[in-house]
């Protein structure tokens, strides 16, 4: 017997296995206690093991099934695969992971267990399920998972076609390790750009793809075999044959139609073999044609969608997905604790080409309120920005300049709309750039800034539209007198050291809703010239120049300016 020390719970549970004829026999993984017996339901009988968790009952226990021939047909059963000790085992889906409830009583945890367990191996012999949909559920967990490839790509995939598949191997910066990614694309440069702006090295290699449409269903695949059956059946055995003698990489990647309609992707990796007299990148696929290989179980590739649709799909709401289909330029000018964070947040609800203006360079007495940190002291802010937000999605277009914004007026003609979050710089451009605004020399223009001690954040849209002067609104929006505000600015040692105090989480609290300001001035849903937001204001009463509700917000309307 294994040399294991079992926890309380697990010989609770090994004493019930006991009773149902089962034995312990040896660990599946190091730590488990395995038990093996049989069950008979519906006249049919199943050799199963279960292996069960040191943690148990926080964990709930895996069955695996002895008889690989018979459950490898069904869908919602895992994959088989070799285990040491047992030859090949095939691990069963009983429940879905969001309903593993806690049991503090482990023996009640197993007497669920198996009542689900004899529940589904019913199922399984009278192919009760409520549509072949559902067999698809846990579609994944049966696909082999030796390799994730992740599908960027601008037009559908084009059957009997070679495809680009990117290979992005980790360069180490900072001490920080990444893991090789490979992609699977048609836009290569947005590839490229990524790479270099996430510190990877890129080489590129080219796969075969085949669409087996509706002809793939059951019984499911799992030896190279099983492939060329299937292959065969949708007439392409032609094209596979053609590739014994092409320098390819190790994938072939295959789509089909699941029962609900939805086009599902995968990769087969073939293994290389040698034959004397050929070159052993070119023997790669007869693999397929060989007797013994044929028999042999493959490994491959979950292929999971980064699409920006998708990822934006799955990250926001009807705004969001959105504004990533829309070719859409903005150019933020200031990157400090307000233009990082809003360029992130922005980033991140869809917008993927932008401009960052800041002359400034990140010090260490920035990074308490910025969205960088101690990595980028030392950079430009602007230029750290980029190279952050480059890395966050493919496809992404941010460009920096390190000067001051006057001298970028030709950049910023050309985009949607000028977002200026300048803090102390402010009355020595926004006034000037507003002018253009409204002189149609530039496009509309969200100047954004925060009051002391984050008492009020203020969003003030100016366009050609806009009759009054800019001092004129912005003043009037301020929450706080001038001269008890001015009495709460800090200043330091050395030229253009002032700064307003103000806290991080109070400071996102507005830049949340200056961000979705910003969305709806974006997407034609603007409503008012201005908003603004109050944080806790009950300290500073006696100083407010016009009364607000702590944690409201103010809509300041069209030419009126009444609120």
């Amino acid at each position: 017997m294994p040399k294991e020390v079992y926890t309380k719970s697990q010989k609770s549970i090994e004493a019930y296995l006991n009773e149902l004829d089962f034995s312990r026999v040896d660990p599946v993984k190091s730590g488990q206690l395995t038990m093996r017996g049989k069950i008979v339901t519906e006249g049919k009988e199943f050799d199963t093991v279960v292996a069960l968790y040191d943690d148990i009952p926080a964990s709930h226990p895996k069955f695996y099934s002895v008889d690989c021939d018979m459950v490898f047909f069904e869908p919602h059963i895992e994959r088989p695969e070799y285990v040491k000790n047992f030859g090949t085992l095939t691990g069963m889906c009983i429940k879905p992971e969001d309903e593993m409830v806690y049991y503090q009583n482990p023996v009640e945890l197993i007497h669920n267990s198996f009542n689900d367990y004899e529940r589904l191996c019913s199922d399984l012999t009278l192919g009760v399920f409520d549509s072949k949909a559902d067999l698809f559920d846990e579609f994944d967990s049966y696909w082999p998972n030796n390799y994730t490839v992740y599908k960027y790509m601008k037009e559908a995939l084009v059957d009997k076609k070679m495809v680009s598949l990117i290979i992005l191997d980790p360069v180490v910066q900072n001490n920080s390790i990444q893991s090789q990614q490979l992609i699977l694309t048609d836009s290569v440069s947005d590839i490229e750009n990524y790479a270099k702006a996430a510190g990877y090295k890129i080489s590129k290699v080219i796969c075969p793809y085949i669409d087996l449409g509706k002809t793939f269903g059951l019984p499911l695949p799992y030896t190279y075999g099983d492939i060329l059956n299937k292959i065969t059946k949708t007439g392409h055995l032609k094209y596979l044959k053609k590739l014994q003698g092409q320098s390819v990489s190790n994938f072939l990647f295959l789509g089909f139609d699941l029962p609900d309609g939805i086009k599902h992707y995968v990769a087969v990796y073939v293994e290389d073999i040698i034959d004397s007299g050929h070159d052993k990148k070119k023997s790669r696929f007869q693999l397929f044609f060989k007797a013994k290989a044929k028999k042999k179980p493959f490994s491959g590739a979950h292929v999971k969608s980064i699409s920006r649709e998708w990822l934006m799909e799955r990250g926001g709401d009807s705004n969001v997905s959105a504004l990533s289909n829309q070719s859409l330029k903005i150019a933020i000018i200031g990157c400090g604790s307000i233009g990082s964070n809003l360029a992130y947040k922005l980033c991140k609800s869809g917008l993927s080409n932008m401009i960052l203006i800041d002359p400034d360079t990140l010090k260490s007495d920035n990074i308490g309120r910025h969205f960088l940190g101690m990595q980028d002291v030392g950079k430009k802010k602007s230029l750290a920005m980029a190279e952050t937000l480059n890395s966050q999605f493919i496809g992404m277009k941010v460009e920096a300049y390190t000067g001051k914004a006057q001298h970028f007026i030709n950049e910023v003609s050309n985009v949607d709309l000028i977002i200026t979050a300048i803090g102390s710089d402010a009355p020595a451009v926004e006034p000037h750039f507003a002018e253009l605004v409204k002189q149609k020399e530039l496009p509309p223009m969200l100047s954004c800034w925060l009051e002391a001690d984050a008492i009020a954040g203020h969003s003030f849209f100016v366009d050609k539209e806009m009759s009054a002067s800019f001092e004129e609104m912005t003043n009037k929006m301020e929450l706080l007198d001038s001269d008890f505000a001015s009495r709460l600015v800090k200043s330091e040692n050395g030229c253009n050291s002032n700064y307003m105090p103000y806290s991080h989480l109070s400071a996102d609290e507005h830049i949340n809703k200056m961000a979705h300001f910003i969305i709806d001035i974006i997407m034609g849903k603007r409503s008012s010239r201005g908003l603004s937001s109050f944080g806790k204001v009950e300290r500073f009463l006696e100083h407010l120049q016009y009364p607000v509700k702590e944690d409201s917000v103010m809509y300041w309307q069209e030419e009126s300016y009444d609120v």
